[in-house]
């Protein structure tokens, strides 16, 4: 062996040690389930809270028109007095701030 040929030696040398790593790792399927779940539970996690919260939107959504829809029903058929359209709505709105306050 020649001075020329030592850095080509251990070029090769290198990667065939590269290669048994790659072949023993490529074989080698334990943990792969851990990996996998690590990957998808937080996409499944964020999928579920994002479904809740939006969910949990729509409903403080309707909550807030009801109220509204039973100021004005008060007003129409009462006549309008703000106090007593104040207590309608938010005689309404009950449920609507119960929920807000505990979530």
């Amino acid at each position: 062996m020649t001075m020329t040929d030592a850095p080509a030696h251990r070029h090769s040398r290198a990667r065939n040690m590269f290669r048994r790593i790659l072949a023993r790792a490529a074989g080698d399927t334990s943990g792969v389930a851990a990996i996998e779940f690590g990957i998808i539970v937080p996409i499944l996690v964020l999928m579920v809270v994002a479904t809740a919260d939006i969910g949990m939107g729509f409903y403080f959504k309707m909550q807030v028109e009801d109220a509204a829809q039973a100021g004005a029903a008060w007003a129409i058929k009462n006549g309008f007095d703000a106090n007593a359209i104040s207590n309608a709505v938010t005689s309404a709105v009950s449920a609507l701030w119960f929920f807000s306050k505990h979530l």
